[in-house]
């Protein structure tokens, strides 16, 4: 039960919370054959700030030169037994899951290091065929590669299935918690290390976006056995607070509590700040408002079917509310995927073709679409639908998000999407941890080109409960339920304790928003931005011909960390293991004497 405004009704923006974020990014940006027609099956599952939980086969994009990138062709595969409940529970209960692994550069006798990739929530496969940064780093490092799957994502699945009804139900989801999820990774790490002999090689965790606040969070609850962490557009801001709604502002954290910063930054891409066309927002803007406009006629919903190309007819106004969310969607995405280069990291899961990509910096691309001026005036009669300007409008932003849906050029007609917040079992992560997920971040559609949306905490219970009927209210005795200080409490405790961890952001990412901004919390904890970066653009391949400068500077400054850690780990267990050498003479000595 999620309330939209109407698109008039507009909300105060609390300016003195998101501003100083908001400032921060937006001083970053410049100006600078008849194919067989398909189905197109929308993905209903947008898994926040993750892709692809069903991928089910993926080929790395070439380089330029045409050579094949390093992926899971050049990895052993290997499953772990591995326990369902660490914490709480007497049971034996296991499940398979899965990791993959190159030696190609490491030697475990010379204790050379682990680069560990703390798997997002999705198949791990997306992510070991995209990180070009631990591929293109082994060997220089000599290190090995650890690539785990997160539980219940993947080919990891707990109870041997991967059909979200079923894992839904008798409370099978109540294992898929972060603490759950860091200590499978630690458990198979000691694996590792104990068949490999290599109990003194450092670790050093790598993850982008909720990858990258499992590598932050692996470093601080493990800092024994993770020596230092890569935490790429990792959001740890992006945390619930709507305390700013009585006015109350005293206790707030730096986040960015309710959103709308989040949406902003979507919007400033679509901007001459981004790179875009100049009038791009404002008409976007003014679509999604002609499109609300027109949903309250069955003759505009017949319209509307025919130009937005739907394989199945507009009914209700409530529709026509998913057609927007559709196209808001894209919108985001391809802000998240404002990558410098052309790149198949955000489509993979539509199309299924990696030969198939996104353009460069696809939101400009997209606004393109959205160039002209389109003076609109709405009045009674139904006539006005057939104005041309009207009709040009919402072609524009047809066209702009077709770039995203309709990437092969070979769609014939969209179906609207059954979830219509895109969020698959993720959401029981929002519903339980608040782990970020867009589609709850409020817009006012006066400082994005959005349209209004505003949601209550009692409502994201109610809803909660509703798609997980297994818990309880907050306020029950079991505690199950929404976690409204969870995220918050990781927040203050990494700011408090987290040492050896480099957080970067994309500017051009709406997931900055809710990122550590520069110049990040001590000299052990340091934070950078990549002025041209979309979504964890640091950990991808490089590309000498697309990446802005920004990138190769940070991705320098990031091998020098690592490298430093290293260091730092392996003198710190040489003088341990002088120490024990000397402990062990001198009880000998005194022995003898």
């Amino acid at each position: 039960a999620i309330t939209i405004l109407p698109p008039k009704t507009r909300m105060p923006l609390h300016t003195s919370i998101i501003l100083p974020i908001l400032l921060f990014y937006f001083n970053l940006f410049t100006t600078t054959s008849a194919t067989e027609h398909q189905q197109h099956p929308l993905p209903f599952h947008r898994k926040g700030i993750g892709l692809l939980s069903s991928l089910k086969s993926y080929i790395p994009h070439p380089t330029a030169n045409g050579t094949p990138r390093p992926s899971t062709a050049n990895c052993s595969i290997h499953w772990f037994t591995q326990t369902i409940d660490h914490f709480f529970s007497s049971s034996p209960s296991t499940f398979q899951q899965r990791y993959f692994l190159n030696t190609k550069y490491w030697t475990p006798s010379t204790n050379n290091p682990i680069l560990l990739y703390t798997g997002n929530e999705a198949n791990v496969e997306l992510y070991i065929n995209a990180t070009g940064f631990m591929w293109e780093h082994a060997q220089s490092l000599n290190a090995a590669l650890l690539f785990i799957e997160h539980r219940y994502y993947g080919q990891s699945l707990p109870f041997n299935t991967s059909q979200e009804e079923d894992m839904r139900r008798d409370g099978r989801l109540q294992f898929l918690t972060v603490e759950q999820a860091l200590k499978d990774y630690i458990v198979i790490l000691a694996h590792f290390k104990e068949v490999y002999g290599a109990e003194e090689s450092p670790v050093i965790a790598l993850g982008g976006s909720y990858g990258g606040m499992l590598a932050a969070w692996i470093r601080m609850e493990y800092p024994d056995d993770v020596h230092g962490a890569i935490a790429s557009s990792a959001p740890l801001l992006a945390f619930f607070d709507d305390s700013y709604k009585n006015g109350d502002t005293s206790t707030m954290l730096r986040g960015f509590a309710h959103g709308e910063s989040y949406w902003q930054i979507v919007t400033i891409d679509a901007s001459e700040k981004g790179g875009s066309i100049c009038e791009c927002s404002s008409n976007v803007h003014s679509a999604f408002g002609a499109l609300f406009h027109l949903s309250t006629s069955s003759k505009h919903l017949q319209r509307l079917t025919e130009l937005f190309h739907l394989c199945q007819p507009l009914q209700t106004s409530q529709d026509v509310h998913k057609l927007a969310l559709m196209y808001l969607f894209a919108w985001d995405t391809m802000a998240m995927g404002n990558y410098p280069f052309p790149s198949n990291y955000m489509i993979l899961e539509q199309t299924k073709d990696a030969n198939v990509t996104l353009p460069p910096f696809p939101v400009r691309a997209a606004c393109d679409c959205m160039s002209g001026t389109y003076p609109i005036q709405f009045n009674n009669s139904n006539d006005n639908f057939l104005d041309d300007n009207i009709i040009n409008l919402l072609s524009a932003l047809r066209d702009a998000g077709s770039l995203y849906y309709n990437a092969t050029g070979t769609t014939k007609c969209n179906n609207l999407p059954s979830d219509v917040n895109f969020d698959g079992i993720w959401d029981y992560q929002y519903c339980t941890q608040l782990l970020p997920q867009e589609t709850y971040f409020e817009r006012d559609g006066i400082h994005d080109m959005f349209w209004p949306f505003v949601v209550s905490r009692a409502e994201i219970e109610e809803h909660c409960i509703q798609a997980f009927p297994s818990l309880n209210k907050p306020s029950s005795s079991s505690g199950n339920g929404v976690n409204w200080n969870w995220l918050q409490d990781m927040y203050k405790k990494a700011k408090e304790t987290l040492t050896n961890v480099v957080f970067t952001n994309g500017a051009y990412d709406p997931w900055s928003a809710g990122g550590i901004v520069p110049p990040g919390w001590s000299e052990s904890v340091p934070s950078f931005v990549i002025e041209e970066g979309g979504h964890h653009l640091d950990l991808m391949f490089s590309d000498v011909e697309h990446d802005p400068e920004s990138v190769v500077r940070v991705r320098k400054m990031e091998v020098e960390f690592i490298e430093k850690w290293i260091a730092e780990e392996k003198e710190k267990k040489r003088k341990r293991k002088w120490m024990y050498q000397k402990e062990g003479l001198l009880r000998g000595e005194l022995s003898t004497n």
